[in-house]
């Protein structure tokens, strides 16, 4: 080899000439070659290709070999490092598209369940304007005229019938009653006489109290079948009525006895009503008259109406455990209708199914059925959480009875409580309607099962109650011989604490009245306003700056009211007396005696005597204040 820039021969493959430092070509000229090299002539270029030469098939040797894993270069640290940057490139616009699409389908989503669009997005007019997080909504040119604002969105949350505050009442008294009765079981519930609302259930045994804080089973009033006695005749007496079967002057000449199908059935009073109408038939809870009108009735058309006011299905209530009827065959309406042996169709089982002795029925189904004769004859499905859309609250199932029929049954059932045996029930100035009821548990006829189911306020309900007492064996003056004492409590308190203003007419052994709210005013405009009640004034001031009792407050029309002058003035308190054995009357006058009210829970008249008040015996308590006692009539026992 030479050097091409001087002519000086090189070393073997050498690139750079040692004399003069001229960088040679990668290819070094061949020695023997000419230099430069000679032009290729035509001769020199190949023959171009032949047809024959084109059309030839390529061989499999004229075909490149497929490149192998040795062939391919191994990737050095720079070549993954780059692969590397790519993914994650890759990668991030994809994350940013998933987000915003699933964003997208959420809002979507939203909007289809609530119809209302979320703050950031916005919804068009009618006219074409935009509103930012609110429905579609027509153009507001009007509603801007008239000062008007868009409506806000819709609270679509559930809606939960059961209350806290019922709730606390009614355990309360299950667990006075259980303490008082050594009873097996009590079982309560508080519902809506008219959407079917559940405010408060509960059972308590043995085992404890069974309630929506601590359930540990299906509720009693829901799973427990049981024959509620005479507290089931108001269906049989509605249906009768309905049909035109008896009126409201049919007249029946009470003996104390009757005879069906060589059977005798007798009346708790041996004695005998006399002469009776539908009213003192469930007044009087009067078994002979009830047997008379359910053969007069017969078979088909009791059946009617124990189907018309839901007997033989299940309520549909939201609650675990609620039994389904076995059959609907009317020849199989008795025990069979839930229970083992079937009993088939007699005269004599009509006789006794007349005044609730061979019927099954759950609590819950019999509360609802009282509930539809005060809810002018509409018979709703009980529940517990309601749709938020619907205002209605619970479903209406079927009309059972006509509204007057309803208002008929409702006028006879506040009569059984204010001068019958559900007297016990009686709460001054709340116009209770019930009806009483004993029977012996079918699985266990040596335990007998007492029953209260009614509503208040009687003409305008607002609710009703339920109490089933199992085995009680309490007595010696106990207020809880039956379940009615149990059912004034309750709806005395529950009616107070739903602010529902008691009627100061109501007929009472006592006049009663309704205090005014008096704060505010002067001392002489305060004693002008309270004339009639015992006014004590306490303080130096010239102003009235509180009262006990409150305003709202039924008391005596000759009460003692307590006003205070000064906002820290020292409370006059007093020590409450004991009103256990004392009529009415009595217990009226020895608490005026002793600076306090009295509210009368149960029979308020010259007979019957009290058994509990509120406020213990010995307690300290503010002067004025209201002390509830529980009177008890010896005859609220016999239904």
């Amino acid at each position: 080899m030479i050097c091409k820039a001087c002519g000086e021969p090189l070393p073997e493959n050498a690139r750079t000439c040692l004399k003069c430092g001229a960088v040679q070509n990668a290819a070094p000229y061949r020695t023997d070659a000419p230099f430069p090299p000679a032009p290729r002539t035509a001769e020199d270029r190949p023959a171009p290709r032949t047809a024959e030469d084109r059309l030839a098939p390529r061989t499999a040797e004229d075909r490149l070999a497929p490149r192998t894993a040795e062939d391919r270069p191994a990737p050095t640290a720079e070549d993954r490092t780059q692969e590397q940057k790519k993914k994650r490139l890759l990668i991030v616009p994809i994350v940013i598209l998933s987000v915003l699409l699933l964003a997208g389908i959420g809002l979507l989503v939203h909007r289809a369940l609530t119809g209302v669009w979320l703050p950031w997005q916005t919804a068009v007019r009618e006219d074409g304007s935009e509103a930012a997080g609110k429905q579609n909504i027509p153009s507001q040119d009007a509603d801007e005229a008239d000062g008007k604002t868009d409506p806000e969105p819709q609270d679509l949350s559930p809606v939960y019938a059961l209350d806290p505050g019922i709730q606390s009442i009614l355990e309360n008294a299950l667990t006075g009653a259980m303490e008082d009765m050594h009873a097996k079981s009590v079982i309560g519930v508080v519902m809506s006489t008219k959407t079917g609302a559940v405010l408060a259930i509960a059972d308590l045994s043995a085992n404890g109290m069974n309630s929506p804080g601590a359930a540990r089973q299906p509720y009693k009033a829901v799973t427990e079948f049981y024959a509620p006695g005479p507290a089931f005749m108001p269906f049989m007496v509605a249906g009768a009525l309905e049909e035109g079967v008896i009126d409201e002057n049919t007249s029946y000449n009470c003996s104390g006895t009757i005879t069906v199908s060589n059977r005798t059935i007798k009346d708790l009073d041996p004695g005998g009503h006399g002469e009776e109408t539908p009213r003192t038939l469930l007044v009087n809870s009067c078994n002979t008259f009830a047997v008379n009108v359910g053969l007069k009735m017969g078979g088909e058309l009791y059946y009617k109406y124990y189907k018309a006011f839901g007997f033989t299905e299940p309520t549909g209530v939201d609650l675990a455990g609620e039994n389904a009827p076995r059959a609907n065959d009317p020849a199989n309406w008795i025990y069979g209708q839930y229970h083992d042996p079937a009993i088939s169709f007699s005269l004599s089982d009509l006789s006794s199914a007349s005044f609730g002795y061979a019927v099954a029925v759950t609590p819950l189904q019999l509360v609802t059925a009282v509930s539809a004769i005060g809810n002018g004859g509409k018979l709703m499905q009980p529940y517990t959480v309601s749709d938020p859309q619907d205002a209605t609250g619970g479903a209406f199932r079927r009309q059972a009875i006509s509204e007057a029929t309803a208002a008929t049954l409702a006028s006879w059932l506040e009569d059984a409580v204010t001068d019958g045996t559900g007297k016990n029930a009686y709460v001054a100035g709340y116009r209770v309607a019930g009806k009483t009821g004993t029977a012996d548990k079918l699985s266990e006829p040596d335990t007998r099962m007492t029953t209260f189911a009614g509503f208040a306020p009687c003409g305008d309900p607002e609710i009703s109650v339920i109490i089933v007492i199992e085995g009680p064996r309490g007595g010696n003056g106990s207020c809880d011989d039956v379940a009615a004492p149990v059912a004034g409590e309750v709806f005395e308190k529950t009616l107070k604490y739903l602010g529902i203003q008691p009627d100061a007419s109501d007929g009472s052994t006592v006049p009663l009245a309704l205090l005014p709210d008096v704060t505010g005013k002067t001392v002489s405009e305060a004693q002008s306003a309270l004339a009639g009640f015992k006014v004590r004034a306490v303080g130096s001031g010239s102003t009235v700056t509180s009262q006990s009792p409150n305003a709202g407050s039924l008391i005596p029309a000759a009460g003692t009211v307590v006003l205070y002058t000064e906002a820290n003035a020292e409370r006059v308190i007093a020590v409450a007396p004991d009103f256990t054995g004392l009529t009415v009357l009595q217990a009226y006058q020895l608490a005026a005696a002793n600076g306090f009210n009295l509210r009368p829970i149960g029979p308020a008249d010259s007979t019957s005597i009290a058994c509990k008040q509120d406020i213990a015996p010995g307690d300290e308590a503010e002067a004025g204040a209201v002390i509830t006692v529980q009177f008890r009539a010896d005859n609220g026992a016999n239904d």
